[in-house]
Parts: structure tokens; sequence; C-alpha cells
């Protein structure tokens, strides 16, 4: 089949890698795949996408009249509106979380057109999460299948595994700073100030807090670079309050690490409470401190989790899972198979004007309110500058100076 996956931008994450390396394996079983950017950004992470063998298109570049794909999958929520402007036979959605919960504020109007797309009767889903897949199935989804995540396990294994030389715990910090949700401040929070321990950071992006303290950073790492500090670090600390699946903390099991991870949806995928991973609650620095403090009192305690979190996670290759991915797929074009899609492109297509008329609205307002902030924050430092002014000479003068002072002295 012609498949062609959607994604938002050419960055990479956890949920950019599943479709990676599901698309790079489905091209190996014989499909034809292409990755669509719908924002692409040239020169962003060219180290990491060569990796994947798959031909890839900038949506500036594509003539939606003239091509034509077998299967459109849409693999984010706007990214669902769009798929609707292709002519295709099939159109699926690979949704791997809830991304209305992505949205701080909860009157957002992003989370009211997210929420449709969980709606829509006839669009055969996959995703990865059980959770996610149970929660889809009470909003009244019925054709939905399931592909977990999973690592590369000619790369991400125990065989590099290195013992830190001086003796210190590796704690291991990984994440976008800026983003709310992934809550990496906490990471560093609960490490603060702790002696027998290092701490390497794992950067996603260029944000870093100034407060942060680290013994090693890094940026941009290419796939083998990841697997080496999985490798070298003893636990990876993972404090997100939002995830769906959470790759990173499979990758540092495969590796022969162990974790200590809130407990987020998902988690329950792996791991299993002090046996092979700590669980803590979300934005428990305390907790966490406590079981960083553990692994690094009780060597011998470090060494079974790892033992068992390799365990745990060593049938969890993408090998396993895209066969997983496949055989939904090829399930939902046979449920579908001769499907009118007439009424929900129309329906799309209708939303998607309304979601861009919103969007410039938005924009405009947004511009508005920081023209008149900017306006008024000029108007205000003149207007103070000159009453300073006056109020410096009406001091001066003799009798009114003193009695003001009086009077606002009290």
């Amino acid at each position: 089949m012609n498949i062609a996956f959607i994604l938002p931008q050419n960055i990479i994450g956890g949920g950019q890698i599943s479709v990676y390396e599901h698309g790079r394996r489905l091209q190996s079983s014989g499909h034809d795949v292409v990755i669509i950017y719908r924002e692409y950004v040239k020169g962003r992470d060219e180290i990491w996408f060569p990796q994947f063998g798959l031909k890839h298109l900038a949506w500036d570049d594509i003539d939606l009249k003239t091509t034509r794909y077998d299967v459109m999958i849409a693999t984010w929520w706007e990214t669902l509106y769009d798929i609707f402007l292709f002519n295709a036979d099939y159109y699926f959605y690979f949704t791997q979380d809830d991304e209305r919960r992505f949205y701080e504020d909860p009157n957002s109007y992003k989370i009211r057109f997210c929420d449709l797309t969980y709606k829509l009767p006839d669009i055969g889903i996959i995703t990865v999460p059980k959770w996610w897949k149970n929660v889809l199935h009470k909003e009244g989804n019925k054709h939905i299948g399931l592909a977990p995540s999973g690592f590369h396990e000619t790369v991400f294994n125990p065989a590099k595994r290195k013992p830190n030389p001086n003796g210190k715990l590796r704690v291991l910090i990984e994440g976008p700073g800026e983003v709310w949700f992934r809550r990496v401040a906490d990471s560093f929070k609960a490490v603060e100030g702790l002696e027998g321990i290092e701490v390497w950071f794992k950067a996603r992006g260029n944000y870093v807090d100034p407060s942060w303290k680290y013994d090693k950073i890094f940026f941009n790492c290419t796939t083998e670079e990841l697997a080496d500090l999985y490798a070298q670090c003893d636990v990876l600390l993972k404090m997100s309050e939002v995830e769906a699946f959470c790759l990173p903390n499979v990758e540092m099991m495969a590796c022969g690490g162990t974790i200590i991870t809130t407990n987020f949806t998902g988690h329950e995928e792996y791991s299993i409470p002090d046996v092979n991973s700590f669980v803590i609650p979300i934005r428990d620095t305390d907790a966490a401190r406590n079981a960083v403090i553990k692994l690094r009192d009780d060597r011998a305690l470090l060494a079974r989790m790892q033992a068992e979190a390799y365990n745990t996670a060593r049938d969890m290759t993408w090998t396993i899972q895209t066969q997983k991915f496949e055989k939904a797929l090829l399930e939902l074009v046979e449920i579908y198979k001769g499907h009118d899609y007439s009424h929900t492109r129309q329906l799309m297509n209708a939303l998607l004007d309304m979601k861009i008329a919103i969007e410039i609205t938005e924009k405009s307002k947004q511009k508005l309110e920081r023209d008149y902030n900017y306006l008024f924050a000029q108007h205000h430092r003149k207007e103070y500058s000159l009453f300073r002014y006056i109020g410096r000479i009406v001091y001066r003068i003799p009798v009114v100076g003193p009695l003001l002072r009086k009077i606002f002295s009290r």
C-alpha cells in the first residue's frame, strides 16, 4: 500500500519516533511510506531523519489536487483536519495520547477542536497504550487497533553498560525543559544538593533553566549516542505530569538501567512498582528524592531493579510492535473497504475553515494586546517621569515640603 503519515513538524520526540520506526518497518515489509510535515523547518534535526530512510515532503511542496495515497494517517489532532484535503481510499488516525490534556487553559478553543477528533464514528484508529484505547471506546469509537511503542533492540541493549568509575550513582534527567507537563524542573529539584550522585541532563530542544544543576548536558543526540547515555547512567528520573507511554523509560530499561517515574497514564505498561522501578506520585519531589537516596545507598537493590527492568523491556522491540501496527492497519482497511467518506470530508473541511478563522482572530487579539501593553507602558513611563520631576520641585518648597512628608509618612 501507498501510506502517508502527516506529522505536525520535523522535530524529534517519543511520538515522532514511533511514527518513524513503524514507517521504516512498514516500508521494509513492502509498503511505500512517506512522511508529510505540516510545518517543515529546513536544517532542523538533520542528524536524525536520514537514519530512518524514509521519503519526506514539506507541505508547501505538495500539489493537493494531483497527489493521491491509498492510506492517509493523521498523527496529531490538528493533522486529522488536514488529511481530508488529500485524495485517498482510507483515512485513519494514529493517536498516542489524549491531547486535550496538553493545554493549561481549560477554555482554549484548541481543546474543543481536539475533542471533536475523538468523536468521529467512521475514522479507524490505532493507538499505543491500553488506557487510551479504553477511553476512546467509552467516547464511542468502535474500531481501535493497539500497537504499543518499543525500542530498537540492536541499539538499545545492556551490552554497552559501564559502571561509573567514581562510584557515584549517576542519575539521568531527560526532556524538553520548556514544556510544562514534562516537569523537568521537578526532577532537578528532587536531586538538588544530594551528595554521592552525578546528574546528567539530556535536553530536548535548547531551553535550559540557569538554576538547574548538572554535571553534564547533552544536546541533539543521535540514536546511538542516546543509547550510550542510557548505558552510562544508573537510573532515569522521569517526573512528567502527562505522558501516554513514555518511550525513554522503556529505552532506559532495555539498556539495563532502572527508572524512577511518576504515575502518569501509561507507566503501567512496563513499570512494576518496587520490582523493576520506583513509581511515585506526580509532583512529589520528596518521594523522588527518597527513591534516589535508596538506590544510592543500596546497590544490591539497584542491581535487582535493573535486572528486572531489562527482563520486562526485552520483549518490547520495534520489530514486535510494528507487526502489531501492521496487523491493526490491515484490519482497519478490511473494515472500511469501500467506505464513503464524503460526509466526513465536508464536515472536517468546514471545521478546518472555522478553526483557521478562529486562529486568525486569536492572533489578532494577541497582537492588539501586545501593542496596547507596549503603548500603555510607554505612556505610563512618561507620565511617571513627569510626576517624579514635579514632585522633586514641590518637595523643595518651604512649609509645603515638610507638610507633604508628614502626610505621606503616616
